[in-house]
Formats: C-alpha cells, structure tokens, sequence
C-alpha cells in the first residue's frame, strides 16, 4: 500500500534480495494474518467468496528466512493450520483444498500434516539455478527424500519444474511420474499457464 512507504507496518519486514517491491512479512504478526483471512475484505474470505475450491499458499518456506526466531517453523504451522480450519468451517467450505508451496519440510508436525492437502515443490529437476539448467543431483535426492514421507501419508505431491526446452519437459515429467509425483513444467517468471506438447492436462 502507498502508504506503507512512509509508515511501514510493524509486521513489514526487510525488502527480498533481487525482488524490488517484495518484502517479507513477519507472519505471526496479528496484523499482517488479519490481511490474509478473518474479515469481508481479507484475501482468504474473498477467495472463498469468489467460488474458488482452495488456495496454493506461497513461501511456506519463508520460515527459514526467520531462522534466528525460535518458533519461526511452529508459527508457520500454526498459520497454515488456521487457516485451512477458518476457510473449511467458517468459511463453510469442508473439502476447500489447501497447497503448501515448498512446505515439504514441515511434515514432522502432525497439525500441518492434517490442515494441507498436498505439498507443492518448485526446482526438484530444473530451474533450483535457472531455468532450463538440471537442478544439481545432490539437491534433487534431498528434496526426493523431503517430498516421499508426505506419499506415504497418502498426501499428493505436485512438482513445479522450470523448463520449457522439450526435452527436459519430458525428462521432468517421466521423473516425478516415476516417483508417484504430479508433475507441470513452466517458465521461470509464472506469467503465463503453459501447456506443454505432449502432456496437456486430462
């Protein structure tokens, strides 16, 4: 908001490296949580309102920005957790779907494990560098062993893969289908839905 330029909020946090006009936000603040749901013109109420069936939630990661903070990971639980309960019953949505963007490392809490509906990892095969360029193989084993335990529990796991080359499109999906994964691959900017020869959605 305009205004924040000259009277930042307490909750509005340091500007993100190479993302002018992105900041983080201090999530267990009650103000910046009553922009996001729990009144008319909240994001979450306007969503519901609008007839959507769930949300993909981005930076659940943004913990680890706050790693210094103790319960940087317990307050994120908590957040992602209220949310889903606000949105299935006061908001009078039971079955509304809830995506956990690069979340996959919060599965050791059982409330987050039971308020998502499935986790969504960005970079496991392309695009962790840039787009198009394989993720290196050492992070790829240690996001595949993130991203298992959340299968077992019967929860999906969709991959978001930065690549538009053919080629490494078919390579990023044979390799998360493998896995049990459900797999899309798209630019690296997120400005467009991108449907890739070959593997249009059903």
């Amino acid at each position: 908001r305009p205004e924040w330029t000259s009277q930042p909020p307490g909750w509005l946090d340091a500007e993100v490296v190479g993302r002018p006009g992105h900041f983080w936000a201090q999530y267990w603040e009650k103000g910046w949580q009553s922009i996001l749901y729990g009144s008319p013109d909240s994001y979450l109420d306007d969503i519901i309102a609008a007839g959507f069936d769930g949300v993909l939630l981005a930076r659940v990661d943004a913990y680890e920005y706050f790693g210094e903070r103790p319960a940087a990971q317990k307050e994120m639980v908590e957040l992602v957790a209220e949310m889903a309960n606000y949105a299935r019953t006061i908001g009078g949505k039971p079955d509304f779907i809830v995506l956990a963007h690069n979340g996959e490392r919060l599965s050791p809490y059982p409330e987050f494990t039971s308020a998502v509906t499935g986790i969504v990892r960005e970079a496991v095969y392309y695009g962790y560098e840039a787009e198009d360029r394989p993720t290196p193989p050492e992070v790829t084993r240690f996001l595949e062993r993130q991203l298992d335990p959340w299968l077992a529990i019967g929860k999906p796991v969709l991959t978001l893969d930065y690549a538009t080359e053919l080629r490494k499109v078919s390579s990023a999906y044979q390799r998360a289908r493998s896995r049990g994964y459900v797999p899309f691959c798209t630019s690296r900017d997120l400005t467009q839905l991108v449907l890739n020869p070959g593997y249009e959605p059903d």
